[in-house]
């Protein structure tokens, strides 16, 4: 059962600990409404069926991490990543692993890469380092553009109990160890 603002007033407890995570962050390019788009997410939970070959928009933890998942199980993942470096926010070691385990299996990567549309043919038209080019068509295109907190219940709820705590993603979305220590603290806090 989904908690709502007006059961937490109706039960009127003295502290509440709003930990209710983050959604994938909208990406405004052309295309993404498409039959063959979703999000690494959905890849991740084994909502929906790949073909073989697949892009992965988004280059950064998500993305590496959903795109090194995918080749570990045979598809052919390639990597779109608008910025110069991939996995800019994992910690070193971490990184280094991850970025040798995509170099093993053979992933494309795209640096520099602004992606503007998918074609229905499954395509994905890029801009290069300045210069326009087509990649594909691909069987999917994953959308990893990152995550934004879900603040909904939080801002219901915001004047309205004695103590309020807003932990892990629906605070700021990082990592799971942040989100686990956070938690902790808030319930030494209650």
């Amino acid at each position: 059962t989904a908690l709502t603002a007006q059961a937490v007033k109706d039960q009127r407890p003295d502290a509440v600990i709003v930990a209710t995570g983050s959604v994938p962050a909208p990406i405004k390019i052309s295309g993404v409404e498409r039959d063959f788009v979703t999000t690494a997410q959905a890849v991740l939970e084994g909502k929906v069926s790949l073909g073989q070959k697949v892009a992965v928009i988004g280059g950064g933890m998500i993305g590496c991490e959903t795109a090194n998942h995918l080749a570990h199980h045979g598809r052919t993942p390639i990597i779109i990543e608008m910025l110069c470096e991939l996995a800019g926010e994992e910690p070193v070691a971490i990184k280094r692993v991850l970025l040798q385990s995509l170099r093993d299996k053979g992933v494309d990567i795209h640096c520099n890469s602004t992606v503007t549309g998918i074609r229905k043919d499954g395509s994905i038209e890029i801009i290069q380092d300045g210069e326009r080019r087509i990649l594909g068509p691909f069987d999917n295109v994953i959308l990893a553009g990152g995550m934004q907190p879900i603040h909904d219940l939080t801002d219901e709820l915001r004047g309205t109990v004695g103590s309020l705590q807003t932990v892990g993603d629906a605070n700021a979305v990082r990592t799971v160890l942040e989100a686990l220590e956070e938690g902790y603290e808030a319930g030494l806090r209650v």
